[in-house]
């Protein structure tokens, strides 16, 4: 339930981004670091649930996993069209 309110959030934050320049969310991608509760898989099946769930469509997804650095999880980029 936590990563499901993490990953809502996230989409979110990335849509009014996209929305802030004029433009849909088309793809993200995030950074996974040694904070974060998920791994690339199941972060992966919690935003398509999380897009399925809101009939968001298909969301592009980039998924970097750096255990090395100290953080959490962070939106790196969005591609907006």
């Amino acid at each position: 339930m936590h990563e499901h309110g993490l990953v809502m959030r996230l989409i979110e934050r990335a849509r009014r981004e996209a929305a802030s320049r004029g433009g849909t969310l088309r793809a993200m991608r995030v950074r996974l670091g040694a904070l974060s509760s998920s791994d690339a898989a199941h972060f992966r099946e919690e935003v398509e649930h999380v897009c399925a769930e809101h009939g968001l469509g298909p969301l592009g997804l980039e998924i970097e996993e750096d255990r090395e650095r100290p953080s959490g999880l962070e939106l790196v980029s969005i591609e907006i069209g």
